[in-house]
């Protein structure tokens, strides 16, 4: 009777160990999906960081900065030295200098390119000449999606240009070739203004603008107050030299006094007559 117990709870046993280990491998499943899932989770992030980071490197390749700085100094000359000693030290360049004077000031004018990385370190080596300063201004443009776009357009107009000259090569008369050539021409036109444009972008970003003014302020003269000893020698001197002119003018009109004399002479002879 046990023997045909057993035989008899054979199947559901199978049955149910069969269902265990689904469940069992089911579960298993489970948690490697859930696991996945996480770890999918958790580097999202990451790469969605990195992106940014990338984006936001490329970004700041394409900025334009410039800044514009006027100070007063105390000693112009060793200023200027100091300052084109400095734009040396920074691997800078100095494109422009000019030097103009009044009666107030002094002055020298300068236009630094120097590389980005430097901009600010050499901007706050500049100043520490300043004895005042007037103005300082710092402008930043960020040009990145300019560039991607003149890119795009490059890159677009390129194409148009090689399929233009593929139709070149199967116009028929001269009619097509003219008018092939015409639109040639055009793409050119724009491919070459959009290059003129990222030439421009790539140098104003290669290299930041500092332009510089410093002056050096002209001390006015001030008028001292003469003593008393001192005008009254300047007012013996003003007389002597009256005196002089006096004499001198006198001299000067000696017609005059022959005329006077003649008159004379003849009135007294006609009245001894």
């Amino acid at each position: 009777m046990k023997t045909n117990l057993s035989l008899f709870s054979l199947p559901y046993l199978i049955a149910g160990s069969v269902l265990f280990s689904g469940c069992a491998a089911k579960e298993s499943a489970s948690v490697m999906e859930d696991s996945a899932q996480q770890a999918t989770t958790e580097s999202t992030p990451v790469t969605d960081n990195v992106a940014k980071d990338k984006a936001k490197s490329k970004t700041q390749d394409h900025v334009i900065r410039q800044a514009e700085v006027k100070f007063q100094v105390q000693d112009l000359s060793a200023s200027t030295q100091r300052v084109e000693a400095m734009v040396d030290e920074m691997d800078a360049t100095l494109a422009n200098t000019t030097q103009h004077q009044s009666d107030e000031a002094k002055t020298t004018e300068f236009v630094i390119r120097v590389k980005p990385e430097n901009f600010k370190p050499l901007l706050r080596q500049l100043q520490k000449e300043s004895v005042v300063i007037d103005e300082r201004t710092i402008t930043t443009e960020d040009v990145g999606m300019e560039y991607v776009d003149l890119e795009a357009r490059k890159k677009a107009k390129l194409a148009v240009e090689q399929r233009f000259m593929g139709l070149l090569k199967e116009a028929k008369n001269i009619k097509q070739i003219l008018e092939v050539e015409r639109e040639i021409q055009l793409v050119r036109e724009e491919i070459e203004s959009t290059e003129a444009r990222l030439r421009y972008l790539q140098n104003q970003t290669s290299y930041s603008t500092i332009k510089l003014a410093m002056y050096q302020v002209i001390p006015v003269p001030v008028a001292v107050e003469p003593s008393f000893v001192t005008r009254l020698l300047e007012a013996m001197n003003t007389g002597w030299q009256l005196w002089l002119s006096l004499i001198v003018g006198l001299f000067y009109i000696w017609p005059v006094w022959c005329v006077v004399l003649g008159i004379f002479i003849f009135l007294r002879k006609r009245n001894l007559a």
